[in-house]
């Protein structure tokens, strides 16, 4: 699911030296823009929240002036994951449930952005006679298939059973 806002993230150069008034305020400014936003776009938050998700921020800025990445990390976007936890879009926004968000950088001149993606991580076990005999390049593409998934993230043979243990995005129905 995308959400597309209108307003950038601040560096941490800058939220950083806010006091904890502005930082909230600030926060619930975001969290209202990415709620009627989601609305608009029809990319309301799921009935659950994902217990695992993939989080990717794509920052258009007006100016091609460079951007570190890492400072928006550490700034602005911590309000941006919080207010997606608040919204019932993920369960919690620490590294077990999102990992580490990324961020890319780009530039718009006519329509600066934040495009937020947030895709259903899942782990699922899948019996070992469906990949013998496969060679193992072709097991990516076999368990896409058989669990409807757009990416295979990880996988491998889980260590207490015979299974092989599969990290996927699941494909949108």
């Amino acid at each position: 699911m995308i959400i597309t806002i209108k307003s950038l993230p601040e560096s941490k150069n800058k939220y950083g030296n806010w006091c904890y008034h502005k930082k909230a305020r600030y926060r619930k400014e975001v969290e209202k823009e990415i709620f009627y936003e989601g609305i608009k776009q029809r990319a309301k938050a799921p009935g659950k929240p994902f217990e695992r998700a993939r989080l990717s921020f794509l920052l258009y800025f007006r100016t091609k002036q460079r951007k570190d990445a890492q400072n928006y990390t550490a700034g602005g976007l911590i309000a941006f994951t919080d207010s997606l936890v608040s919204l019932g879009y993920i369960k919690d926004d620490n590294y077990n449930v999102v990992g580490q968000p990324q961020v890319w950088v780009g530039q718009c001149k006519e329509n600066p952005r934040t495009e937020i993606r947030i895709e259903d991580v899942r782990i699922d076990y899948v019996s070992e006679f469906l990949l013998v005999g496969f060679p193992k390049s072709d097991i990516p593409t076999l368990l896409k298939k058989e669990l409807n998934a757009t990416e295979i993230l990880k996988y491998g043979l889980d260590e207490y059973s015979f299974r092989w243990k599969v990290l996927y995005i699941k494909a949108d129905e």
